[in-house]
């Protein structure tokens, strides 16, 4: 990475309504794309938070923009979508439409960060594959 990609906020939510539980926000900022995701870890473990992988994976996608293999003009589905940085993050670095999935009780977060992000073509949907 030529920039590191994080750049760290911990605010609380007191503006809006808070339907998932969110206790603080991170900024990512890769070039001149900002990607702010709410983390809820308190109320949903692993699935509330922001993983390094996570920081990884948008990273690369927003390094290989431009490039064949990259995001822009595809359709993204992530599987297991957390808090929604890395298909956000692809939405804002040219996909086409995002689909974010986790299971039911993290698809608020999700629903939350996208409109953090005010991101049009991603929705989130619960998906349990383990059912």
């Amino acid at each position: 990475w030529k920039r590191r990609p994080l750049a760290v906020l911990s605010l609380p939510f007191a503006s809006r309504e808070n339907k998932a539980g969110e206790t603080c926000c991170r900024e990512l900022m890769l070039g001149k794309v900002s990607v702010v995701v709410a983390e809820a870890p308190a109320r949903l473990g692993i699935g509330g938070k922001l993983w390094d992988a996570a920081l990884a994976l948008v990273a690369h996608v927003g390094r290989t923009s431009g490039n064949d293999e990259c995001v822009h003009g595809k359709r993204v589905l992530e599987l297991g979508s957390g808090v929604g940085a890395v298909g956000i993050g692809a939405r804002l670095f040219g996909a086409s439409r995002v689909v974010l999935t986790d299971i039911e009780d993290v698809v608020p977060l999700l629903e939350a960060n996208i409109e953090l992000n005010h991101v049009e073509s991603v929705t989130a949907v619960a998906l349990d594959w383990i059912q």
